[in-house]
């Protein structure tokens, strides 16, 4: 979806409840200014390898998905 809009994006993810997975911070500012229960996981690691980032993430799943069934709108993961 590189070249997507977020405002496309946004629209996708309110009309089929997919999470969006970002290191865009105006997603998790959207979140706070639009009504459509968008759930993001932003992803505040900065720059580094995909290998770095795909470890974090593995680490960090259960409790991403832990807080995604507890209804949180916006998870930042560090």
């Amino acid at each position: 979806m590189g070249q997507t809009s977020d405002e496309l994006i946004w629209q996708y993810a309110a009309r089929t409840g997919a999470v969006i997975v970002t290191k865009d911070e105006d997603f998790a500012q959207l979140t706070i200014l639009r009504p459509e229960g968008v759930r993001v996981v932003w992803l505040r690691v900065g720059n580094c390898r995909t290998a770095v980032l795909i470890a974090a993430l593995e680490r960090l799943w259960p409790e991403i998905v832990r807080q995604l069934d507890a209804g949180a709108g916006l998870i930042e993961v560090y």
